[in-house]
């Protein structure tokens, strides 16, 4: 079973992988050249607390360094946080990123249940009727923003109701805000600023996609309920994140503007892509994020069809509440988007 994208290592040819978001120009020089540096500090153990990173990261997004924690990839935090609070029942937007289920329903957490909220099945959108499935029995609820695979922003007023409900019935919410660097004015929209008015909020970062190192595995964590982070801190495998990934987070988080410029280029490839997905026989989605999201009615093998042709798509097909006709494609550099609307045009003749 596919669990995830940027799976290509089985391929013998080459691959162009748009299963997996990471920014479509890849890792930046600066963050290149810093890690190579790093190579030779490697003969040192990296800092166990990742305080240079957790004083910048403090910086960047205006809290405490107390009120952060760093982890090797966003799902080493994702596991460790559903370690600790060994729930029982955790509402779930439903189709959404696997790994939440995965880390809350594993086999030592014998009681735990997923509840499931059904997407909007038109808009993939989460809406009023969620409220409702916020009763006392809830003890956490995950909440993916822009949502994966979707790429759709949850409304920003309701949002904040589900925060304020959640607040008043002791739910932990679990925000996944990875994705929202990609958006447009997404610092905006991010409720970081809010973290001190709900101490029951653990959002969720990562440097991976933006920065283009998922093979470095640098993901962070941000949350007023500082004895949360301390229990988080206490389950961690010693030196969890190396010293190379920690220096390429150091130097990310010293690239003004990076973010706001990729969100802006990100959109305008998207937008294409977006409109050329919809001249073929597919349903589609308009997205937030750094990826689209489509139906391909009836057709089931699309992904074997397109690797068959060097390119690899992201079947989603081990989604909840998903079929096997459900896809979903990154936004690359526009000559590899170019080459995406060929060979999909040419699968879908077949």
């Amino acid at each position: 079973m596919r669990k995830h994208g940027g799976y290509i290592y089985h391929e013998d040819k080459m691959i162009v992988d748009f299963s997996a978001n990471i920014h479509p120009y890849g890792m930046p020089e600066e963050i290149y050249q810093a890690m190579k540096a790093a190579l030779e500090e490697s003969i040192h153990y990296p800092d166990p607390d990742c305080v240079r990173l957790k004083k910048l990261l403090a910086i960047k997004h205006n809290v405490s360094s107390q009120q952060v924690i760093c982890g090797n990839g966003a799902a080493d935090l994702i596991f460790r946080l559903a370690l600790i609070l060994n729930a029982k029942n955790i509402l779930l937007p439903v189709p959404t990123f696997v790994e939440y289920e995965e880390a809350f329903s594993t086999p030592v957490f014998e009681k735990s249940k997923i509840m499931e909220y059904p997407l909007n099945v038109e808009t993939l959108l989460i809406e009023e009727d969620i409220l409702e499935y916020m009763n006392p029995e809830i003890d956490v609820l995950i909440l993916c923003n822009p949502n994966n695979p979707t790429g759709r922003l949850i409304n920003p007023s309701l949002l904040v109701r589900m925060l304020e409900k959640a607040k008043r019935q002791n739910i932990v919410v679990l925000l996944d805000e990875c994705f929202l660097d990609f958006v447009i004015d997404g610092k905006e929209q991010s409720m970081i600023p809010r973290i001190r008015k709900y101490p029951n909020m653990f959002i969720l970062k990562s440097f991976t996609k933006m920065f283009g190192i998922p093979g470095i595995r640098l993901g962070y964590g941000i949350s007023a309920n500082l004895d949360l982070l301390k229990k988080m801190e206490a389950v961690a495998q010693s030196w969890n994140v190396s010293h190379i990934a920690q220096v390429a987070g150091i130097t990310a988080c010293q690239m003004e503007g990076y973010e706001e410029q990729t969100a802006k280029e990100i959109a305008k490839l998207r937008t294409w892509m977006w409109e050329e997905l919809k001249k073929l026989p597919l349903r589609v989605w308009e997205g937030n994020a750094n990826y689209l999201f489509f139906q391909a009615p009836g057709c089931y093998d699309l992904h074997e069809r397109c690797l068959s042709n060097g390119i690899c798509l992201r079947h989603c097909d081990n989604y909840r509440g998903l079929g096997a006709d459900y896809y979903r494609v990154a936004v690359k550099k526009q000559e590899e988007n170019e080459m995406l609307m060929q060979i999909l045009q040419r699968c879908l003749n077949e």
